[in-house]
C-alpha cells in the first residue's frame, strides 16, 4: 500500500508524489502511479482541479481510495464541466472496491456525463463517502452490480444529477 499526494496549489508531477512535500500537480498523474491494491490517492488541498474535456481519471488497480481529509475550509473540487456528450469522468471497468472520500464533483451537465465508465460486475465494495457530486446524468453508464458480501455503499453524500435524455 503506497499514498500518492496531489496538491493544485504547490504540486509539481516532475515529482514523485510519495509525501505530501514532492506532491503531483494532477489527479491523473497521481493515479496512474496507484497501480496496486490498498494504493490510496490523498488530495491535500482545497483547490478546484479543472479536468479537460479529453482526460479521463483512470483507476489502475483495483482498491484503490481517491480521498480529501474533508477540513473545516471544505473540500477539494474536481471540476469535469467541460465534458459534453457522451463522457465519464471515471474509468472502473473490471475494477472492484474503488472508493471516492470527502470530494466535490462538478459534471458537465450534458445529458451523456456519468460518473463512471463501468460495465455490470464492477460494483464489488465501490464506496462514495462524504462527498457533493453534481451535473451527471448518472452514476454509471452500467449497472452497479454487487454481491452480498461487497455492497454498493453510498455515505453521507449528497447527488444532483442532471436529467437523462
Amino acid at each position: 500500500m503506497t499514498t500518492y499526494y496531489v496538491s493544485v496549489t504547490n504540486g509539481n508531477d516532475a515529482q514523485n508524489g510519495q509525501t505530501p512535500a514532492t506532491a503531483k500537480k494532477t489527479i491523473n498523474a497521481a493515479m496512474a502511479l496507484a497501480n496496486a491494491s490498498a494504493d490510496i490517492v490523498e488530495i491535500i488541498d482545497e483547490g478546484t482541479y479543472t479536468i479537460d474535456a479529453d482526460t479521463t481519471l483512470n483507476f489502475s488497480a483495483s482498491n484503490v481510495t481517491l480521498v480529501h481529509t474533508a477540513s473545516e475550509l471544505g473540500r477539494p473540487v474536481i471540476d469535469a464541466s467541460a465534458y459534453g456528450g457522451s463522457r465519464e469522468l471515471f474509468q472502473a471497468r473490471a475494477k472492484t472496491s474503488i472508493k471516492l472520500k470527502g470530494l466535490e464533483i462538478k459534471g458537465g451537465g450534458d445529458t451523456g456525463n456519468h460518473l463512471f465508465d463501468i460495465n455490470t460486475l464492477d460494483g464489488d465494495g465501490f464506496e462514495i463517502e462524504d462527498c457533493f457530486i453534481y451535473e451527471f446524468v448518472s452514476l454509471a453508464d452500467g449497472t452497479f452490480d454487487a454481491g452480498a458480501s461487497t455492497p454498493v455503499k453510498l455515505i453521507q453524500s449528497s447527488f444532483m444529477f442532471c436529467p437523462g435524455s
